[in-house]
């Protein structure tokens, strides 16, 4: 019974002495249920033949194992991984994020765990806290039919020599001021890389773009908004940089202003099946002044809130990267949309290291398996 010796037993050396004194001290339940376990894994018990030892195990009281308890450490890294994918609400745990609490009460077979314990375990299992990302899922329900759009038309391109060009369009924001980011600097409290700002008012320029899938090629526009007249001359050097192609088909994001009517006048008709949405308070019909040039271009628009299939937002993100973080420019405002034109300028006669950083490659998730045909001989 708890609270009496637990045993009364002798045992000759080199069984270990203080294990025997402490089982001969009377403890309380809880405090035996919360060292049985590690008793019972004693080296010099569970590597002991003699009867009279494994009496001892079985008098030490066993704690009810719980009906969540993995069979093997796999099972229990698959159920952990599994638990911390989901919401803690959906499981009944308080907060929008797991902590080691939580994680405890919600894995049965971790309520006797100290906190250190659940962090040793989620380490083992190579869970950790990692850093947030913004992120987006597409509502669009013809998500799926609106890729394979795509893709047959970039499978219409490699197979055309050249009659056929698709291009990714994108726009873009870039500002005076630098935008904040890491940079190599000595170590110490004394030095931090510096975002030298200006005291003048801030001031933004807009890009669109457009990046030829096959090639790399870009082109571009920057103004100081992008507007109906900006689309409309955009669309024009589009044509000019292709001008032997007989279509051009533009894989566009859903924003209004690419589907006015004064932007789509310029064009050949529209062949898409997906309606070209634009607010109801618009025209339907294009003004007099936009003249009609029949432009061979046709509009493919991607799923609504996928930004991840339009490569180009990767050009945008190395336009960041090599010029916009922490630029020195921002009291020469001319000197910085010439930096940022020079860098698209860049890529205007096409780009192998362009579309390996896109990843328009073999290697890409998305079209990977397009562009490895065209690799492979015939």
């Amino acid at each position: 019974m708890f609270g009496e010796p637990l045993i009364n037993r002798k045992f000759e050396e080199p069984f270990n002495e203080s294990l025997l004194r402490l089982l001969n001290e009377p403890f309380n339940e809880s405090f035996l249920k919360l060292f049985n376990e590690s008793l019972r894994s004693h080296p010099l018990i569970m590597l002991s033949n003699e009867p009279s030892r494994r009496e001892l195990l079985n008098e030490l009281p066993r704690s009810q194992p719980s009906p969540f308890q993995p069979r093997d450490a796999e099972s229990a890294k698959e159920e952990l991984q599994h638990l911390v994918a989901r919401a803690p609400e959906v499981v009944g745990q308080p907060g929008s994020r797991w902590t080691l609490k939580t994680v405890r009460a919600a894995c049965g077979w971790m309520q006797g765990m100290s906190l250190s314990g659940v962090y040793r375990t989620l380490n083992r299992f190579g869970i950790r806290l990692k850093r947030g990302r913004d992120h987006v899922h597409s509502p669009d329900v013809h998500y799926l039919e609106k890729l394979a759009d795509i893709v047959a038309a970039i499978e219409e391109a490699i197979n055309s020599e050249g009659r056929v060009m698709v291009v990714f369009l994108d726009e873009f924001t870039f500002y005076r001021q630098p935008t904040l980011a890491r940079d190599y600097c000595a170590i110490g409290r004394q030095t931090q890389p510096l975002a030298e700002r200006t005291l003048q008012s801030d001031r933004s320029g807009r890009i669109v773009g457009g990046l030829n899938a096959l090639s790399g090629q870009t082109t571009s526009l920057i103004a100081s908004k992008i507007g109906l007249n900006q689309m409309v001359k955009f669309w024009q050097e589009l044509r000019a940089a292709y001008p032997e192609a007989d279509v051009i088909y533009v894989v566009i994001d859903n924003w209004p202003i690419h589907f006015h009517p004064d932007v789509l006048a310029p064009l050949e008709p529209q062949r898409t099946s997906w309606e070209l949405k634009t607010p109801p308070s618009w025209p339907t019909e294009p003004s007099s002044r936009v003249k009609r040039l029949n432009l061979p271009i046709q509009l493919l628009p991607l799923p609504t809130y996928a930004s991840w299939c339009n490569p180009i937002e990767k050009l945008w993100r190395w336009l960041k990267q090599e010029l916009l973080h922490l630029h020195r420019y921002a009291d020469d405002w001319p000197t910085l949309k010439q930096k940022v034109k020079e860098f698209l300028d860049r890529f205007r006669n096409g780009s192998e290291e362009l579309l390996r950083y896109v990843g328009l490659t073999p290697n890409s998730k998305l079209f990977g398996a397009l562009f490895d045909q065209r690799a492979s001989p015939t």
